[in-house]
Protein backbone atom coordinates (compact mmCIF):
# COMPACT_ATOMS: atom_id res chain seq x y z
CA UNK A 1 0.00 0.00 0.00
CA UNK A 2 0.82 3.14 -0.82
CA UNK A 3 0.10 7.36 -0.52
CA UNK A 4 2.16 9.62 -3.14
CA UNK A 5 1.53 13.65 -3.31
CA UNK A 6 2.55 15.49 -6.50
CA UNK A 7 2.93 19.32 -6.53
CA UNK A 8 6.22 19.40 -8.38
CA UNK A 9 8.41 18.70 -11.25
CA UNK A 10 10.99 17.86 -8.30
CA UNK A 11 8.14 15.62 -7.32
CA UNK A 12 7.12 14.54 -9.98
CA UNK A 13 10.30 13.07 -11.05
CA UNK A 14 10.47 11.25 -7.04
CA UNK A 15 7.06 9.84 -7.65
CA UNK A 16 7.94 8.38 -10.97
CA UNK A 17 11.17 6.88 -9.35
CA UNK A 18 8.85 5.38 -6.85
CA UNK A 19 6.34 4.17 -8.62
CA UNK A 20 8.69 2.31 -11.50
CA UNK A 21 10.55 0.72 -8.85
CA UNK A 22 7.38 -0.76 -6.87
CA UNK A 23 5.24 -3.75 -7.88
CA UNK A 24 3.01 -5.75 -6.00
CA UNK A 25 1.03 -2.74 -4.50
CA UNK A 26 -2.66 -2.98 -4.28
CA UNK A 27 -3.94 0.20 -2.50
CA UNK A 28 -3.19 3.20 -4.15
CA UNK A 29 -4.14 6.89 -3.28
CA UNK A 30 -2.35 9.38 -5.65
CA UNK A 31 -3.13 13.51 -5.88
CA UNK A 32 -1.70 15.61 -8.35
CA UNK A 33 -1.60 15.07 -12.27
CA UNK A 34 -1.63 11.56 -13.20
CA UNK A 35 1.00 11.59 -15.81
CA UNK A 36 0.53 9.40 -19.02
CA UNK A 37 4.02 8.33 -18.52
CA UNK A 38 3.10 7.09 -14.88
CA UNK A 39 0.28 4.30 -16.63
CA UNK A 40 2.33 1.68 -17.35
CA UNK A 41 3.81 2.15 -13.91
CA UNK A 42 0.11 1.34 -12.18
CA UNK A 43 -0.68 -0.98 -14.63
CA UNK A 44 2.04 -3.61 -13.35
CA UNK A 45 0.58 -3.36 -10.09
CA UNK A 46 -2.58 -4.85 -10.83
CA UNK A 47 -3.83 -2.60 -8.64
CA UNK A 48 -7.47 -2.96 -6.52
CA UNK A 49 -7.93 0.27 -4.67
CA UNK A 50 -7.80 3.46 -6.78
CA UNK A 51 -7.72 6.85 -5.69
CA UNK A 52 -7.36 9.76 -8.14
CA UNK A 53 -8.07 13.43 -8.60
CA UNK A 54 -9.51 14.80 -11.57
CA UNK A 55 -8.31 18.05 -13.67
CA UNK A 56 -10.89 20.85 -11.72
CA UNK A 57 -12.15 22.41 -15.24
CA UNK A 58 -15.14 20.12 -16.65
CA UNK A 59 -12.85 20.27 -20.19
CA UNK A 60 -9.87 19.36 -18.92
CA UNK A 61 -12.36 16.18 -16.64
CA UNK A 62 -13.41 15.04 -19.58
CA UNK A 63 -10.23 14.84 -21.52
CA UNK A 64 -8.69 12.92 -18.73
CA UNK A 65 -11.79 10.43 -18.62
CA UNK A 66 -11.46 9.49 -22.43
CA UNK A 67 -7.71 9.65 -22.58
CA UNK A 68 -7.37 7.36 -19.31
CA UNK A 69 -10.04 5.54 -18.44
CA UNK A 70 -9.74 3.49 -21.42
CA UNK A 71 -5.92 2.12 -19.98
CA UNK A 72 -5.71 -1.26 -18.91
CA UNK A 73 -4.43 -0.26 -15.43
CA UNK A 74 -8.54 0.15 -14.75
CA UNK A 75 -9.28 -3.83 -15.47
CA UNK A 76 -8.09 -5.09 -11.87
CA UNK A 77 -9.50 -1.78 -10.24
CA UNK A 78 -12.86 -3.21 -8.35
CA UNK A 79 -12.75 0.11 -5.92
CA UNK A 80 -12.10 4.06 -7.64
CA UNK A 81 -12.45 6.66 -6.17
CA UNK A 82 -12.54 10.01 -7.85
CA UNK A 83 -12.22 13.45 -6.53
CA UNK A 84 -12.41 16.97 -8.23
CA UNK A 85 -11.42 20.08 -6.10
CA UNK A 86 -13.15 22.97 -7.94
CA UNK A 87 -14.04 25.82 -5.48
CA UNK A 88 -16.18 27.61 -8.12
CA UNK A 89 -19.52 25.56 -9.30
CA UNK A 90 -18.51 23.35 -12.06
CA UNK A 91 -20.19 22.43 -15.15
CA UNK A 92 -21.90 18.88 -14.71
CA UNK A 93 -20.42 16.39 -16.11
CA UNK A 94 -21.78 14.56 -19.39
CA UNK A 95 -22.25 10.72 -18.75
CA UNK A 96 -20.78 10.59 -22.54
CA UNK A 97 -17.67 11.82 -21.44
CA UNK A 98 -17.20 8.83 -18.38
CA UNK A 99 -19.01 6.01 -20.27
CA UNK A 100 -15.80 3.73 -19.91
CA UNK A 101 -16.51 3.09 -16.11
CA UNK A 102 -19.11 1.12 -17.46
CA UNK A 103 -16.49 -1.05 -19.77
CA UNK A 104 -14.38 -1.84 -16.81
CA UNK A 105 -14.67 -5.44 -15.71
CA UNK A 106 -14.05 -5.75 -11.98
CA UNK A 107 -16.01 -1.96 -10.82
CA UNK A 108 -17.51 -3.06 -8.33
CA UNK A 109 -17.13 0.51 -5.75
CA UNK A 110 -17.42 3.66 -7.06
CA UNK A 111 -17.04 6.93 -5.03
CA UNK A 112 -17.11 10.38 -6.57
CA UNK A 113 -16.79 14.08 -4.90
CA UNK A 114 -19.86 16.12 -5.08
CA UNK A 115 -18.31 17.91 -8.33
CA UNK A 116 -19.00 15.04 -10.06
CA UNK A 117 -22.15 13.80 -8.77
CA UNK A 118 -23.76 14.22 -12.31
CA UNK A 119 -22.63 10.87 -13.37
CA UNK A 120 -23.68 9.17 -10.78
CA UNK A 121 -27.13 7.97 -11.97
CA UNK A 122 -25.99 6.48 -15.10
CA UNK A 123 -23.12 5.26 -13.57
CA UNK A 124 -25.60 3.02 -11.42
CA UNK A 125 -27.62 2.14 -14.26
CA UNK A 126 -24.87 1.35 -16.47
CA UNK A 127 -22.07 -0.24 -14.59
CA UNK A 128 -22.64 -4.08 -14.21
CA UNK A 129 -21.07 -5.12 -11.52
CA UNK A 130 -21.81 -1.85 -9.29
CA UNK A 131 -22.45 -3.06 -5.83
CA UNK A 132 -21.74 0.41 -3.95
CA UNK A 133 -21.24 3.99 -5.16
CA UNK A 134 -20.86 7.12 -2.70
CA UNK A 135 -20.56 10.92 -2.86
CA UNK A 136 -18.27 12.44 -0.35
CA UNK A 137 -18.57 15.47 1.17
CA UNK A 138 -15.80 16.74 3.05
CA UNK A 139 -16.81 18.74 5.90
CA UNK A 140 -15.29 21.03 8.23
CA UNK A 141 -18.72 22.42 10.08
CA UNK A 142 -22.32 22.53 9.88
CA UNK A 143 -22.07 24.57 6.71
CA UNK A 144 -21.06 21.81 4.96
CA UNK A 145 -23.29 18.94 6.81
CA UNK A 146 -25.72 21.16 5.27
CA UNK A 147 -25.52 20.69 1.98
CA UNK A 148 -24.74 17.21 2.02
CA UNK A 149 -28.28 16.81 3.87
CA UNK A 150 -30.28 18.91 0.80
CA UNK A 151 -28.11 17.05 -1.37
CA UNK A 152 -29.47 13.54 -0.27
CA UNK A 153 -32.86 15.17 0.05
CA UNK A 154 -33.19 16.93 -3.43
CA UNK A 155 -32.20 13.55 -5.09
CA UNK A 156 -34.54 12.46 -7.93
CA UNK A 157 -33.91 8.53 -7.58
CA UNK A 158 -33.42 5.78 -5.18
CA UNK A 159 -31.01 3.09 -4.98
CA UNK A 160 -29.89 0.51 -2.92
CA UNK A 161 -26.38 0.70 -3.49
CA UNK A 162 -26.37 5.14 -3.10
CA UNK A 163 -24.91 6.33 -0.05
CA UNK A 164 -24.34 10.35 0.55
CA UNK A 165 -21.62 9.90 2.96
CA UNK A 166 -19.86 13.56 5.15
CA UNK A 167 -16.23 12.15 6.48
CA UNK A 168 -13.99 14.75 7.49
CA UNK A 169 -10.86 13.03 6.87
CA UNK A 170 -8.76 13.71 3.80
CA UNK A 171 -7.48 11.13 1.42
CA UNK A 172 -3.96 10.81 3.41
CA UNK A 173 -6.33 10.38 6.25
CA UNK A 174 -8.72 8.13 5.22
CA UNK A 175 -5.91 5.78 2.81
CA UNK A 176 -4.12 5.07 6.41
CA UNK A 177 -6.91 4.29 7.86
CA UNK A 178 -7.72 2.11 5.32
CA UNK A 179 -4.85 0.07 5.93
CA UNK A 180 -5.59 -1.05 8.69
CA UNK A 181 -9.49 -1.87 7.43
CA UNK A 182 -11.99 0.89 8.11
CA UNK A 183 -11.71 2.91 5.74
CA UNK A 184 -15.12 4.80 4.16
CA UNK A 185 -15.69 1.91 1.81
CA UNK A 186 -16.07 -0.30 5.42
CA UNK A 187 -18.21 2.11 6.88
CA UNK A 188 -20.47 2.88 4.05
CA UNK A 189 -20.68 -0.83 3.90
CA UNK A 190 -21.21 -1.59 6.77
CA UNK A 191 -23.77 1.15 6.89
CA UNK A 192 -25.64 -0.02 3.65
CA UNK A 193 -26.08 -3.60 5.58
CA UNK A 194 -27.27 -2.39 8.81
CA UNK A 195 -28.61 1.02 9.40
CA UNK A 196 -30.37 1.71 6.24
CA UNK A 197 -32.54 -1.76 6.03
CA UNK A 198 -33.71 -0.35 9.15
CA UNK A 199 -35.20 2.29 7.32
CA UNK A 200 -34.82 2.66 4.16
CA UNK A 201 -36.08 5.88 3.11
CA UNK A 202 -34.40 8.93 0.96
CA UNK A 203 -33.47 10.57 4.36
CA UNK A 204 -30.97 6.91 5.39
CA UNK A 205 -29.20 7.77 1.95
CA UNK A 206 -27.30 10.34 4.13
CA UNK A 207 -24.71 8.71 6.66
CA UNK A 208 -21.65 10.40 8.65
CA UNK A 209 -23.47 14.04 9.27
CA UNK A 210 -24.10 15.06 12.42
CA UNK A 211 -27.35 16.68 12.11
CA UNK A 212 -29.54 18.63 14.27
CA UNK A 213 -33.36 19.74 13.49
CA UNK A 214 -32.35 23.43 13.45
CA UNK A 215 -29.66 22.70 11.18
CA UNK A 216 -31.71 22.17 8.16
Amino acid sequence: MFFLRNGSITMKEANKKILSSCEGIINLTYTGPLYVEFLPFLDRMHLRKLDLSVPSSSVGASAWADSTLKHSLFRSVTHLSLYQNDYETPEPSSWQDWSKLASLPSLSHLSLSQELAAILPPALAECPHLILAFILFWTTGPAQQKMAHQFAQRLAFTDPRLVVMVTTSNLSMDWEIGARGGDDWARAEKFVAGERKSAPDIHNWLFGALLHSSDV
